[in-house]
């Protein structure tokens, strides 16, 4: 902030001048006009003398003026930076004022807001999956109750195990997956290691799958609203149900539902989106306390923050709120990597990949712990070895890190030259050479000049003395149109010519 003062005060004292210079030239520009009315009035014929005092004066003011107009464009250039600063600056204030008007969320809002979400997900996937054929296709609400039953049945084995553990006896039937709070305290809450582990056992599963089972059988049991269940004229063992699907009465009783399925359907998809921007925008705070430490690495502030805010949306959809964490916790992870990954893949000029910017970061943590413990810039071959790379792929990185300068940066006192001004070009011929290769070719088009036209052309093609590319008997005949063996014969017989020259001097040791 100290340096952004400074810079503006800068920019302000060089809009002052400029001003007052502004100033005395409109100052000059009035004398003049006075000076040239007084000289009208008093002189109504003008000598040859006055003329020249009075264009003398024109110019002065036409001087003058475009002094002005100079001034008024570097004024407007000064201001037009400050105020971009300014902008800038007056952005990121407000987008943070704004953000600061929401409220934080309880670890209960948190719970709430992402079983909506969650819900709505997996409202989501069966509607995809009941499109993937034909994605414009209309989806009917009694196909999507269809497909609800069908999943539902396929949870028998897991609801079966859950039932058990609590001390449920069968049957098992659909209103009492739905309503039954014993079943509904246990898996719509935090993860329970006691009934993961045992439905491990029982199933024969891992505990991550044991507890993907859970998930998934309590989110699809909430998909069915209690009205809807209390409006099944049946309330079927959830084991038969993929059998009562092919009922035509069971199917038939499902259609008077629709309409509040259809209202509970609807209901799910907004409170998911409300949910998701809700969760979204009480988080912003951390998107920027995440971007604040990564300031100065390439990208501005505004960017940093958008790249956090999209690994903010990618947090807020794989959220798990039933392992117990608060959102923060797992959200700080998406938002950093989607900022690293932002700075690995925008910020440099020179794009490298992402890996290999991971590769040098684990380098130059690695360089630095060396530092503390050695108290000196560790060598290539402890770095080497800190990392366990091979010390050509660690040189290579290293190589790789640093940043590209601009041939045209400015250097000197007075910024008058360029950085490639001094650079010496390896693939350019030295000064030299080309003052010898110029004389060298006055000297050739001399002695050239006592030949023939056809004799000079098949001896510059042959040698390659307009081009610097020899051609073949052959390609010299293709462009004149003579035999490959005239050919030979006009270059001998000017060669011949050559070599008694008197005039060949320096060059009769090429033609020997």
């Amino acid at each position: 902030m100290a340096e952004k003062n400074v810079r503006k005060d800068a920019i302000e004292e060089n809009f002052n001048d400029i001003s007052a210079a502004l100033d005395g030239e409109v100052e000059k520009v009035d004398s003049f006009t006075r000076l040239e009315s007084t000289n009208i009035e008093d002189d109504e014929v003008t000598t040859e003398s006055d003329a020249t005092a009075i264009t003398s004066s024109e110019l002065d003011m036409w001087e003058a003026s475009r002094a002005i107009d100079d001034a008024s464009l570097a004024a407007q250039n000064v201001m037009k930076e400050l105020q971009e600063s300014e902008l800038t600056e007056d952005t990121v204030r407000m987008y943070l004022r704004e953000i600061g008007r929401v409220s934080l969320l309880t670890a209960d809002d948190e719970v709430v807001l992402a079983r909506a979400v969650e819900l709505a997900k997996k409202l989501e996937s069966i509607e995809n999956h009941l499109t993937q054929d034909n994605p414009a296709e209309k989806i009917e609400n009694i196909e999507i109750l269809k497909c609800i039953f069908q999943e539902i049945s396929n949870t028998y084995e897991t609801a079966s195990a859950i039932c058990k553990f609590i001390g449920i006896k069968p049957p098992i039937n659909l209103g009492m997956v739905i309503k039954d709070e014993r079943i509904r305290n246990l898996i719509d809450n935090q993860k329970d290691e006691e009934l993961i582990n045992y439905l491990s056992d029982a199933l024969g599963v891992s505990p991550d799958e044991a507890h993907l089972l859970v998930v998934n059988f309590s989110v699809i049991t909430r998909l069915l609203s209690a009205d809807t269940v209390e409006m099944l004229e049946l309330n079927p063992d959830i084991k038969k149900l993929t059998n009562e699907l092919e009922n035509p009465e069971f199917i038939e009783n499902l259609k008077p539902i629709s309409s509040v399925l259809n209202a509970h359907i609807i209901r799910v998809r907004e409170e998911g989106e409300k949910a998701r921007e809700h969760l979204g925008e009480a988080n912003l705070r951390l998107v920027v306390s995440v971007a604040k430490k990564h300031l100065s690495r390439g990208l501005s502030m505004l960017d940093l923050i958008q790249e956090g805010n999209i690994g903010l949306m990618r947090a807020i959809e794989k959220f798990d709120f039933r392992k117990g964490f608060k959102f923060s916790t797992y959200a700080t992870w998406w938002i950093r990597q989607g900022i690293t990954r932002a700075i690995a893949d925008q910020a440099r000029t020179i794009r490298i990949p992402v890996h290999v910017v991971e590769t040098l970061n684990k380098i130059m943590r690695a360089r630095r712990e060396l530092s503390q413990q050695l108290n000196r810039e560790p060598s290539i071959e402890e770095l080497s070895e800190k990392v366990e790379l091979p010390i050509d792929r660690v040189s290579e990185i290293l190589q790789m890190s640093q940043d590209p300068v601009s041939l045209e940066t400015p250097i000197g006192e007075d910024a008058e030259n360029e950085l490639g001004d001094i650079i010496q070009d390896n693939n350019a011929p030295a000064p030299a050479d080309i003052a010898a290769q110029s004389s060298m070719r006055q000297q050739v088009d001399e002695v050239l000049g006592n030949l023939q036209d056809r004799e000079r052309k098949v001896l510059e093609l042959r040698f390659g003395l307009f081009d610097g590319r020899p051609r073949t008997l052959e390609e010299i005949g293709g462009e004149l149109n003579l035999t490959r063996e005239r050919i030979r014969q006009i270059e001998r017989k000017a060669l011949g010519r050559l070599r008694q020259d008197t005039n060949v001097g320096e060059l009769r040791e090429l033609l020997a």
